[in-house]
C-alpha cells in the first residue's frame, strides 16, 4: 500500500516564545524521522498538497503538540494526521547553542510514495568521536555486530543493531539518499542524526 509521507519541507521558521529570544541566536529543528501520515483518499489528497502547522518541539526532538493553521479540510482527516505528527523526531532547536523547547512553523509538500524497504541494522553513537572511532575500526575489518554490542545506546544492539526492513521514505531525504546507495553487506559513513550520530549497515534477510 502506499503511503503518504513528507517528502520536501518548503519552510521552516522558529516561532520564538517569547519576544526575549529576539536577538538571540536560533538553530532550528530538523526533521529527522516520521511516521506516515493516514491513507489518503480522493476527497483529501489534491495537486501539490501542503499541510501548514504550527509544532512545539522540546529540548530532545520530541513533538510535545501539532496544530493545523491550514490542513485538509477534512477534520477527521486532520485529527489522524496530527496524532502522526506528533510522533515525528527532530533535532533539537537551540538558542544561543543551548537545546530549548520551541514553537515552529512548517509547511510541508505532501507526496504519496510506494514504500522502499531495506533490512538495516545501526550502531547509534553519543559523539563524533565515537562514531570516528567506530568507522575507523570497520575499516579495519572489525566485525558490525561486534561493534554493536560494544558501542550502540540503543535497545537494537540485543538484536546485532538490527531492525528488520524498515521503509526508509520515513527518514529524512539526507538521510534516505544514503540508504539507497548501500548495497548488501555495506555501510554508511557516520551520519548526524540530532546531537547523536548513526552509522547504518544494509544487512542481509
Amino acid at each position: 500500500m502506499k503511503t503518504a509521507v513528507v517528502l520536501f519541507c518548503v519552510l521552516f521558521i522558529a516561532g520564538c516564545s517569547s519576544n526575549s529570544q529576539l536577538d538571540k541566536s536560533i538553530t532550528q529543528p530538523e526533521l529527522l524521522e516520521q511516521t506516515p501520515l493516514p491513507e489518503i483518499t480522493g476527497s483529501v489528497y489534491r495537486q501539490n498538497f501542503r499541510l501548514n502547522m504550527q509544532l512545539l518541539i522540546d529540548e530532545v526532538g520530541d513533538v510535545k503538540d501539532a496544530r493545523f493553521i491550514d490542513g485538509s479540510g477534512i477534520e477527521s482527516w486532520d485529527s489522524l494526521a496530527l496524532t502522526c505528527v506528533k510522533q515525528w523526531r527532530f533535532s533539537p532547536g537551540k538558542v544561543d547553542n543551548v537545546p530549548t523547547k520551541l514553537w515552529v512553523n512548517q509547511t510541508a509538500i505532501v507526496k504519496i510514495t510506494d514504500p522502499v524497504y531495506l533490512p538495516l541494522a545501526q550502531i547509534l553513537c553519543q559523539s563524533s568521536e565515537d562514531a570516528n572511532k567506530i568507522m575507523e575500526l570497520l575499516n579495519q575489518g572489525k566485525d558490525f555486530n561486534d561493534l554493536v554490542l560494544q558501542y550502540s545506546t540503543v535497545p537494537s544492539k540485543d538484536s546485532r543493531g538490527s531492525f528488520g526492513k524498515i521503509d526508509i521514505n520515513l527518514y529524512s531525504p539526507y538521510i534516505r539518499d544514503r540508504l539507497l546507495k548501500l548495497r548488501t553487506d555495506e555501510f554508511t559513513e557516520p551520519i548526524k542524526f540530532g546531537t547523536r550520530y548513526i552509522i547504518f549497515k544494509r544487512i542481509k534477510i
